[in-house]
This record gives structure tokens, C-alpha cells and sequence, in this order.
């Protein structure tokens, strides 16, 4: 019984995990574990992870929810679900199958634009049972869990980014000026928030979204410099002409 238990620990500190942002596919390594993941929406991601050792083999999905995608820093909570098979001389040449369920909290954060860690903790519920002999165990186990994650596009995907970018971004001189019922205090206060939103997107890599938040800043004032320089630079790097 107390190898079971053993083995139990050691399974919940050999899964790490990572998670994905923005529609994107990523992939999550580390040891022992590999993970891919896809944003099914900017809030909302899927996993699937394997853990490997000569005695243990896990796999599992894990459904992340995160609060603040637009920052640097993204606080999310997780829902995951595992199925184990061991056969390990650790349990006295025992093998079975057993079962984990978990909750999460955690952070992630963006290291560069496609690179980031993430760090969450939560408990997790964890049944193994000996076919072998018959012997059950279970229990809750505190988890910490860290990983390292790499966020990618594949082929085209910038060509049609560009496209759609080019569909949304009208032609700046033209813009007019709206709300003007806002006082003047008003209208910079929603130019800076509008301003600020872009630059964080900009830090991340989003530059479709930092365009629109650009665009919002120019319809207030057409002439607004700052937002004029950052969305031709957003359109270079969604080109490739400049990063």
C-alpha cells in the first residue's frame, strides 16, 4: 500500500503542462512530458499531454479558461482529466491502471511573443489500482505544476492575416472624428486607453488586434501621430518587411 501511494506522488509531480492563446497551435516539452494545444477561442483552450517513464505511461486532456488573454501576464484556471497504466517494481512488480482528475490555477506568462511559462497549482484526485492482486488506492494530492510553451503558425497563415488586415484598416485620412458630444477630457481618456490596449498588443505579437485599437485612437483624431507610426508598423511586420 505505501508503494502505491509512492507512486502516486511521483506521477503528480511529473505532469506539467502548457496551454495555447489566440486561435493558435502550440506545443509544451519538458521532462517527462510532451503536450499540444489549441486555442479554441482567445479565452478558451484544449490540451492533450502524455507522461512517459519505463514504469509509467499517462494521458490525458486538460481544458483551460483564461480571464485576460490581451495581457503580458494571463491568470487562467483548468479542468483536467488522466488515464494511467503502470507496471513498476516500485509496487513490488505490480501493474494496473488508475485515473487522475484535477483543478488549476495558474499564470502564464509571455516570455517573447510565441514563448512563454506558465506555473499553476490545484488538487487532484488520483485512483490506482493492481490488477495483478487487487489492490485499490486513492486519494487527493496537492499539485505544482511549471512548464515551457511555444505558440506557432503554419504555412499561409501570415498571407491571410495580412489580407485580413488590409480589409479592416480604411484609408486614415478619411476618418472623422465621432462622438462629438465628449468633452475634450473625455476623448483623451478613450484615445489613451485605445492607445495603450494597442501597444500591449503590439508586445505580444497580436497586430491585427493592435491595429484595430489604433484605429479606434484615430477616430477621435485622424492626425494622432503616435497611432498613425505604430499601425504602418504593425502592417510591416504582418507583411514580413520588418519585425
Amino acid at each position: 500500500m505505501k508503494k502505491i501511494v509512492f507512486l502516486m506522488i511521483f506521477l503528480v509531480n511529473s505532469m506539467c503542462y502548457a496551454n495555447d492563446l489566440n486561435k493558435t497551435f502550440g506545443v509544451g516539452l519538458g521532462y517527462p512530458y510532451f503536450s499540444l494545444k489549441y486555442g479554441i477561442t482567445s479565452k478558451t483552450s484544449i490540451e492533450t499531454r502524455g507522461a512517459y517513464d519505463p514504469d509509467v505511461l499517462v494521458g490525458g486532456l486538460r481544458l483551460n479558461h483564461y480571464f485576460n488573454p490581451e495581457d503580458k501576464a494571463v491568470f487562467y484556471i483548468s479542468g483536467e482529466a488522466d488515464y494511467i497504466l503502470f507496471q513498476s517494481s516500485w509496487v513490488e512488480a505490480g501493474n494496473g491502471e488508475g485515473y487522475a482528475f484535477g483543478f488549476f490555477i495558474g499564470n502564464e506568462y509571455f516570455i517573447e511573443k510565441n514563448f512563454t511559462l506558465n506555473i499553476d497549482m490545484g488538487p487532484v484526485l488520483i485512483g490506482l489500482t493492481d490488477t495483478n492482486r487487487d489492490i485499490s488506492s486513492n486519494g487527493v494530492q496537492w499539485v505544482f505544476n511549471a512548464g515551457l510553451n511555444y505558440y506557432f503558425s503554419f504555412g499561409g497563415e501570415k498571407e491571410k492575416v495580412a489580407q485580413k488586415s488590409e480589409q479592416i484598416i480604411p484609408e486614415t485620412k478619411k476618418v472623422q472624428p465621432t462622438q462629438p458630444q465628449l468633452t475634450e477630457t473625455e476623448k483623451k481618456e478613450i484615445m489613451t486607453t485605445h492607445f495603450n490596449k494597442g501597444t500591449q498588443y503590439m508586445k505580444q505579437g497580436k497586430y491585427e488586434w493592435a491595429i484595430q485599437e489604433f484605429q479606434e485612437v484615430l477616430k477621435y483624431d485622424p492626425n494622432h501621430q503616435p497611432s498613425l507610426q505604430k499601425i504602418e508598423k504593425c502592417k510591416q511586420i504582418i507583411s514580413g518587411g520588418a519585425q
